[in-house]
């Protein structure tokens, strides 16, 4: 019976609606600060969004060995009879990977995404159920997708702060990969398709990454921007219109672009933390750090563990919940794990602010620490207090 409970409560959870409504995260993917959030965590349909996925799992592949863009992948009457948009493939004949990458990345074509997804998984249904454990693993918790492409499905849903993790994984795994993103047209049997993301070549330093749109979904746009040695991610969903999310978009980056150098010397800042209202203890020795994939996976327990992580103390307590919110987003597993927690110390120079993540396991605390001090931000193992 408890087996039936937690399936039931799982059912439940995947049958959360989404809609249409405003979102945006914006972050530097540079230092992991974030610079902007605007209901982050609120499920939307991600539409042609979907299709990072799709070509993360193609990147992985290709590094693997699994493929190489020569590899030809057929093409079935189901995935020609996709609807637009589409570059007309026929069934019965093959397109090399190279081109279906290319092509997904300049028009969205759908018929394109589910010849990739019958070519590596048999179904696009078998398919999606790989790209959503991969969004598991990345850290991804409120997406689940249901086909290759983003063509409507009320099932098939994400958040703003989702993509943007999925557009840093892509640009930080894959970088030999990213020029397709920044592809301005692609040409394919003679015709000439135009990036949809119009803000390419538009808007300075622009590179990438994917737009989407359904009608449930409005307009949405996953943007990456390299300037002045910053690199900035940028997600808006559910514009009104493509107009209106482009100016919205530019709004970000440009508040961005000028946010991201005070965002780093703050967190060179936190890197030198003010004198702490205990007498400094050496650090346990950490684990070797995992792979980032590997720290995103661990299924971080709901609170009541008896560890702790601490952060750093500080003499502002803006400055004690920015360290908080940077660890979210470098282990975005902590965010089900535990409670964030900014405890108020005296100390002979005045009120600490002192940031922890308390109610972990020994384990999940270790292995949080060790990828927080990869990014070399502080982080120590304590106890988690009794009273």
């Amino acid at each position: 019976m408890g087996a039936a409970l937690i399936a039931a409560a799982v059912a439940t959870a995947a049958e959360r609606p989404a809609h249409a409504g405003y979102a945006a995260f914006v972050v530097d993917a540079g230092s992991g600060a974030v610079l902007h959030r605007e209901n982050a965590d609120t499920l939307n349909y991600p539409a042609s969004l979907t299709k990072m996925m799709t070509l993360y799992l193609v990147f992985e592949s290709l590094d693997h060995g699994v493929v190489s863009l020569d590899t030809k992948l057929p093409v079935s009457r189901q995935a020609a009879s996709r609807p637009p948009s589409k570059i007309g493939l026929r069934a019965g004949e093959k397109i090399a990977l190279g081109d279906a990458v290319r092509l997904m990345a300049v028009k969205s074509a759908n018929d394109v995404a589910t010849t990739i997804a019958e070519y590596f998984s048999g179904s696009e249904s078998a398919f999606a159920q790989l790209m959503t454990s991969r969004a598991r693993a990345l850290g991804m918790r409120n997406t689940t997708f249901r086909n290759a492409s983003g063509l409507p499905d009320r099932r098939q849903r994400t958040t703003a702060r989702d993509v943007a993790t999925l557009a840093l994984a892509i640009y930080e795994r894959f970088p030999h990969y990213t020029h397709f993103f920044a592809t301005r047209s692609a040409t394919w049997r003679g015709k000439r398709y135009r990036n949809t993301n119009r803000l390419l070549g538009v808007y300075p330093g622009m590179n990438g990454i994917k737009t989407g749109y359904i009608s449930a979904s409005g307009f949405n746009l996953a943007a990456s921007v390299e300037r002045d040695g910053f690199h900035i991610v940028a997600v808006v969903m559910g514009g009104e219109t493509s107009k209106r999310r482009n100016a919205r978009m530019r709004t970000l980056l440009d508040s961005a672009l000028a946010d991201a150098g005070r965002s780093r010397e703050f967190l060179a800042a936190v890197r030198r933390p003010r004198p702490k209202p205990m007498r400094a203890a050496p650090a346990p020795a950490p684990a070797p750090a995992p792979a980032p994939a590997a720290v995103a996976g661990v299924q971080y327990a709901t609170g009541g563990g008896a560890w702790s992580i601490q952060l750093g103390a500080y003499s502002e307590r803006d400055a004690a919940e920015r360290i908080l919110e940077v660890a979210h987003f470098v282990v975005p597993g902590l965010a089900a794990g535990g409670e964030r927690r900014v405890e108020t110390v005296a100390a002979r120079q005045g009120v600490l602010y002192r940031a922890r993540q308390v109610g972990l396991g020994e384990e999940e605390a270790r292995q949080a620490c060790g990828e927080i001090r990869r990014h070399n931000l502080p982080c120590l193992v304590v106890p988690t207090p009794t009273s």
